[in-house]
């Protein structure tokens, strides 16, 4: 008889438990099944998955997300959106947008991609606003292109973030915004950008990444390559830093835009915490001992092993040897974007990237981190390089 008299207490206390605040649900592990940009059942699309996350609830074929819920992507996949998903932000965005919650999303290397379709309309790819946070592992995203919906703000043409918001091996390419932010617009919040490449990316200002900072939000750079952008004004980064706000670079290369200066500010400060690389001196001002000012000598974005893109550096680049390695082993794990240990060489380098012996590229014969004439002249001789 005990035995059974004491079934309803136990179960009175695991339901108490369950529903403690001192006792917050359980992190839901919602793993996408389908690259489809629809929604719906009966598999698990990426925009079910932020939907079941969202609202703690199943969406479509995804279960219901519960807590701080991550999203497991299939490595190496594309996810293609077509649509509109949403214009309750500033414009249109084709996954749905966070307000409240928290979510990871691991990449694995796959890319998240607006359609290149003919027809498709514009659309930013994410838009997080309030206490929403953020995190997005391992990931490409390309092609989104910010428009108006209801709004009237042209921003973010990757990512509008007014919330907290980190990307960790991530790269940023290929996106445009008709006004700021080409690839990422933080308007608010907490934004961390580590060992990621922004890259490709166009808007008349900020073509790279727009910060317009109110009082108290707070943005940092580390270890990360902003590079071959264009903008009219701030082609890698433009500012708007105001009082009690503070944007930070450490380990981070912005350098050799496309079309445009590395930096541009509307009012307010950038602050070095040293170890960067700024090819025209626009970004760091007189910085600090360990900033340096030259062009980076990148290779092009391409595939150089890893999750994702990066632009390899040429063995001559100021960015070998020149990071601060204490930040290097505790920001980034001692590892690179694609997940190179660091150091390789007397000290860990400056950017995404850790230049690993006999990385070149192919096309430089000769090995002096130029591509020219020289090279060719190499090539019709037969000369195969040292």
């Amino acid at each position: 008889m005990r035995a059974f008299a004491s079934f309803p207490v136990v179960a009175m206390v695991a339901l108490s438990l369950a529903v403690s605040p001192n006792h917050p649900a359980r992190a839901a592990v919602i793993t996408v099944t389908s690259t489809s940009g629809a929604t719906g059942g009966p598999d698990c699309t990426l925009r079910n998955a932020m939907t079941a996350a969202k609202f703690d609830r199943p969406a479509g074929g995804c279960p219901a997300g519960s807590g701080a819920d991550v999203i497991e992507l299939t490595p190496g996949a594309t996810y293609t959106l077509f649509e509109v998903d949403n214009t309750v932000g500033f414009g249109n965005t084709g996954l749905p947008f966070l307000t409240t919650g928290t979510v990871t999303i691991n990449g694995h290397g796959a890319t998240i991609e607006r359609s290149r379709a003919k027809g498709t309309p514009g659309f930013r790819l994410f838009f997080l606003a309030a206490t929403a946070s953020l995190t997005l592992n391992e990931l490409t995203l390309t092609n989104g292109l910010a428009e108006v919906g209801e709004g009237t703000l042209r921003a973010g043409g990757a990512i509008m973030s007014f919330a907290t918001l980190r990307l960790v091996n991530c790269t940023i390419t290929a996106i445009s915004s008709p006004d700021l932010g080409g690839g990422i617009y933080v308007a608010d919040g907490s934004f961390e950008m580590v060992n990621s490449t922004v890259s490709g990316n166009d808007a008349p200002r900020g073509g790279g990444v727009y910060f317009d900072l109110p009082s108290g939000a707070s943005a940092s750079l580390v270890n990360s390559t902003i590079t071959d952008n264009s903008a009219e004004q701030g082609a890698g980064i433009l500012y708007a830093i105001r009082s009690k706000s503070l944007l930070t670079l450490v380990n981070t290369i912005v350098a050799d835009q496309r079309l445009g200066d590395d930096c541009s500010r509307d009012f307010g400060v950038l602050t070095s915490l040293g170890h960067n690389l700024d090819s025209d001196g626009t970004c760091l001002g007189d910085g600090v001992g360990s900033d340096r000012t030259g062009p980076a000598l990148l290779g092009p974005l391409q595939d150089n092993g890893g999750p994702s893109a990066t632009h390899a550096l040429f063995p001559c680049s100021p960015a070998v040897d020149a990071g601060d390695d204490e930040v290097c082993s505790a920001e980034v794990d001692a590892r690179d974007q694609r997940g190179v240990s660091r150091p390789q060489g007397a000290g860990c380098d400056i950017g995404a990237f850790e230049l690993e012996g006999g990385i070149f590229d192919p096309r430089d014969l000769n090995r002096d981190g130029r591509v020219d004439l020289l090279d060719y002249a190499d090539f019709m001789n037969g000369f195969d390089g040292p």
